[in-house]
């Protein structure tokens, strides 16, 4: 995986399922995909691989849409520094 996807050294994948249901990084942080990418409707690699680009992207507009908006809730003027440590804890991307 980290030779095609720049920061990420593996996915989390149930064998029975065949879902691929998150992407790890080299720093330990995992983020869930949502969707999950389901390799049972596909059975070449690159078709997968392209799924799994797809959901990545999805997932990653979708944090960070709501990272934004959260982040939008903090009065920048008075930073509450333990909120925006958990800000940042919250959306591990």
């Amino acid at each position: 995986m980290k030779k095609m996807f720049a920061g990420i050294v593996g996915i989390e994948f149930d064998e029975e399922s065949r879902l691929v249901s998150a992407i790890l990084s080299r720093e330990g942080e995992k983020v869930e995909l949502s969707p999950a990418v389901n390799l049972n409707d596909v059975s070449k690699v690159n078709d997968w691989l392209r799924k799994l680009e797809q959901a990545m992207q999805a997932t990653l507009s979708s944090l960070l849409s709501a990272s934004l908006v959260d982040f939008g809730k903090f009065d920048v003027v008075t930073l509450d520094y333990q909120g925006f440590m958990q800000w940042i804890d919250r959306y591990p991307v």
